[in-house]
């Protein structure tokens, strides 16, 4: 039984009582899994409990699962904990908060200006994106796979930023023009892609992990 009730709406009709729907379809828009909600579920349990329930259920019906892609949102210890236990695959980003993500790009960026050699950085053939990893093993939620991710893009959208910030005369934001990407350390074999309940997109890791 759900609870009819009041909630954040996407529709921004709060003077309305809702409920809601957990939907993950296949690339082909198929539906692989729906799940009724309570009006004023959270997003982040249910989506942990929809990936969770799927990737049972295929275990079940002996199939491959997918990997689940995720934002910064999703990453902390708890949730990692749980998807792990439950032997969901994943890619997430670390946010930008993390001490240990903000030390990591730092080391990162330090060797590549410093154009140090074997620092282990690895680049597309275009010259467009570069990345490196590194494997965590004393990790509370357990072992992770980090990659350090540098792309021309985000170069300029940050200098961008900074210009901006820049003529305001306010304060620079300090954000770095790189993105540090988590995954658990074990190989995966490629899989269809997979939809989630959330904008995330799923897609293989690969290993080498190559950034898209």
């Amino acid at each position: 039984m759900i609870a009819v009730t009041y909630g954040y709406s996407r529709d921004h009709r709060e003077d309305l009582k809702q409920w809601m729907v957990a939907l993950v379809t296949s690339g082909e828009g198929i539906p692989q899994f729906l799940q009724p909600l309570d009006g004023n579920a959270s997003d982040k349990r249910a989506l942990l409990e929809a990936v969770t329930a799927l990737t049972h259920h295929l275990q079940d019906s002996e199939e491959t699962s997918g990997v689940y892609v995720a934002d910064s949102g999703l990453y902390s210890t708890e949730n990692i904990t749980q998807l792990n236990q439950a032997g969901v695959r994943w890619v997430s980003r670390v946010p930008e908060t993390s001490t240990a993500a903000q030390a990591i790009v730092q080391e990162r960026l330090a060797s590549q200006e410093a154009k140090e050699p074997h620092d282990g950085w690895q680049t597309t053939a275009e010259g467009t994106r570069h990345w490196w990893s590194r494997t965590l093993a004393d990790l509370p939620q357990g072992p992770e796979r980090w990659i350090v991710v540098r792309t021309r893009e985000r170069e300029e959208r940050a200098r961008a930023t900074l210009q901006r910030q820049a003529e305001r005369g306010t304060r620079p934001p300090g954000r770095s023009a790189c993105g540090l990407w988590a995954t658990r350390p074990s190989p995966v074999s490629p899989t269809r892609r997979r939809r989630s309940p959330s904008s995330a997109t799923a897609s293989p890791p690969g290993s080498p992990w190559r950034p898209a």
